[in-house]
């Protein structure tokens, strides 16, 4: 004789419950991270460096960036709709050109008495009308050519000296709204 017997489900076990939980613990902690991430460094990248001490960082409206340290360091980002000014200690015996629209500046102590300068700048002049306004104002400033060098993927970098350690290196590229011109200046006192 043949019994039946009726196969009843199973009941649910604690262990299913267990994982199902985690799981869902799992995808709140992660989802909360990427929440921190994104609000954090990806709207606003800068946040993470306002928790310095003795730094200043201001974000304007029109998308200008100014990063100010006790130690003396000035960095500012701007674009060519919203140029900036040269910085107030700027050497005045290095020029821009007149039409320049400056879209970053820094300047910084080095060492006890030196400074560093760098401008970066968007001018309608050719790549050879500055490169020549350069040659041409630096040695007016009895500043000698140090070196010359062309590319036709990265422009071109010309560099200057003065006495035995100030250093002027400048890179000449053409962009897409005109010559992008780079000004790196070393000046030891």
């Amino acid at each position: 004789m043949n019994s039946f017997k009726p196969t009843l489900p199973e009941p649910p076990t604690t262990n299913s419950n267990k994982k199902w939980i985690i799981i869902a613990i799992v995808v709140i902690a992660t989802l909360s991270v990427v929440q921190f991430v994104v609000n954090s460094f990806i709207l606003n990248p800068l946040s993470f460096l306002q928790y310095e001490e003795g730094v200043d960082i201001d974000i304007a409206s029109n998308g200008m960036v100014t990063y100010e340290a006790d130690d003396g360091v000035k960095i500012s980002s701007s674009d060519v709709d919203n140029p900036l000014a040269l910085p107030s200690d700027w050497p005045e015996f290095i020029p821009v050109a007149n039409d320049a629209k400056l879209t970053q500046t820094a300047s910084a102590p080095s060492g006890p008495t030196g400074k560093e300068f760098l401008v970066t700048y968007v001018t309608q002049k050719s790549v050879a009308d500055v490169i020549l306004y350069y040659k041409q104002e630096l040695q007016n400033f009895g500043w000698k050519p140090e070196y010359e060098y062309a590319s036709v993927d990265s422009g071109t970098v010309i560099s200057f000296t003065e006495g035995t350690k100030d250093t002027v290196v400048i890179n000449i590229s053409k962009e897409a709204k005109g010559t992008l011109v780079r000004i790196s200046v070393y000046i030891i006192e």
